[in-house]
């Protein structure tokens, strides 16, 4: 008998560990866009779904820090990065790595600007292995922002159009910021 429920729990402990592993980003330890699309629709089953925005970015000029300091350079400031800026959020919400220098946040509405300001500007320190010192770099995105404001959307629907917001920010010369309101576009 106890050699059997031995054996179920290395069973559950394996599943766990495989389904983690299944919605983590290897490089920077955030969740995936799997595990991100979970969470989101694990949250529209909640009261308060509508209360969130999801915020699509990418850092700009990151081409410059992997030419720099390299493809590994390059991936330990995404790590750093995804760090600082998951300190500042709370506990109920989420930054995912999409893929690339691709990341979006699922945060309250009543903190996207101040959400949006790390974005404008953060320093991140890292450890540049082959200059055997630690090294600061300012980063900063663009974003396109999508106002959850039903609750019959499903996480990669959600994530389409904050997508799509980014798109839209990218093709307007000058804007940083773009938001995606029924259809329309905003950018600020």
């Amino acid at each position: 008998l106890s050699a059997i429920l031995l054996f179920i729990e290395g069973t559950i402990s394996t599943n766990n560990e495989i389904r983690h592993i299944a919605r983590t980003e290897v490089r920077t330890g955030l969740p995936n866009e799997h595990g991100c699309v979970e969470w989101l629709n694990h949250l529209r089953n909640l009261p308060e779904f509508t209360e969130y925005a999801a915020v699509f970015f990418d850092l700009t000029k990151f081409s410059d820090i992997n030419r720099k300091y390299g493809i590994t350079g390059g991936n330990v400031v995404l790590a750093s990065y995804g760090l600082t800026l998951s300190e500042h959020l709370e506990k109920d919400e989420l930054l995912a790595r999409q893929y690339g220098n691709q990341f979006v946040a699922v945060i309250k509405n009543c903190h996207v600007d101040s959400f949006l300001e790390l974005l404008s500007g953060v320093p991140v320190s890292f450890y540049d292995k082959q200059a055997d010192k630690v090294r600061s770099v300012n980063v900063s995105a663009r974003a396109g922002i999508f106002r959850i404001d039903r609750a019959d959307l499903d996480g990669e629907e959600i994530i389409s159009c904050a997508a799509i917001a980014l798109s839209m920010a990218k093709s307007k010369n000058g804007k940083m910021i773009a938001v995606y309101l029924k259809g329309e576009f905003g950018g600020f």
